[in-house]
């Protein structure tokens, strides 16, 4: 159940997440005065429902909730195909804890203590960002192969592959580039291991104030004595003449 994309003509709706009743009324005036509109729910359970009940452009979600943390309320939202974009809000400085979070299903986190400012701003960024993906696929088939980017599963024939996070990633990106997408040219059916490939020679480059070899005067061969012996003998000058010269 894929939420729907933010209108652009009407105020923004954000759900704020948080058992902390004077955080959560804060929140609310605050993204109110902004001009959005809000509602508020204090528990995993009621937050899920609400999310069920009616699309969202944000999620304002705390980690620590008495009845669910927040990962499992992400986890949950994932698994059924709500894709509305979550903001985590976590007392977690720890790294692992946070790409828990992300892998889990959320687009950005905040650590507490923070800038209501700076929380402001990462709002207006996850609202920019959902209306530009509006109606952007979120899942892709290749013959038999399937991959969702919300549940970050990969399926072929239906059965569940196992992949890194990484490697994820990557088909992620390799299945989304158009076909003929930085293709390239045919490969030469002779060109295999073992045999030699002949490139083209590349043009010279002139290095620290250096002339290119092409502009340089070529090298005299160095001389052969013998070979000039037997020219003089050939000649019938058995090498006498030369000395016969000098003064």
């Amino acid at each position: 159940m894929a939420s729907p994309a933010p209108s652009s003509t009407a105020a923004a709706r954000e759900l704020v997440v948080d058992d902390d009743p004077e955080l959560r009324e804060f929140l609310l005036g605050e993204l109110t005065a902004e001009g959005h509109g809000c509602e508020a729910a204090a528990n995993g359970q009621a937050a899920l429902l609400a999310l069920r009940r009616q699309s969202w452009d944000l999620v304002l979600l705390d980690w620590g909730l008495p009845d669910f943390s927040g990962v499992e309320v992400c986890e949950r939202l994932r698994a059924t195909g709500v894709t509305t974009p979550v903001l985590m809000l976590t007392a977690h400085d720890d790294v692992a804890e946070r790409v828990r979070a992300l892998d889990a299903g959320a687009v950005d986190f905040l650590t507490k203590p923070f800038s209501i400012a700076e929380l402001l701003a990462r709002v207006r960024v996850q609202l920019r960002r959902g209306s530009r993906s509006a109606g952007e696929a979120t899942s892709f088939s290749l013959a038999d192969l399937r991959v969702d980017l919300l549940r970050r599963e990969v399926k072929r024939d239906g059965v569940l592959i196992e992949l890194s996070q990484r490697e994820f990633e990557l088909l992620a990106f390799l299945i989304r580039v158009p076909e003929g997408a930085g293709a390239r040219p045919p490969v030469d059916s002779r060109r295999r291991v073992g045999h030699p490939v002949h490139r083209r020679p590349q043009p010279a480059r002139c290095v620290c104030g250096l002339p290119a070899p092409q502009d340089r005067a070529p090298r005299p061969a160095p001389a052969d004595p013998h070979r000039a012996r037997r020219g003089l003998h050939a000649a019938g000058g058995g090498g006498e003449g030369l000395r016969g010269r000098r003064s």
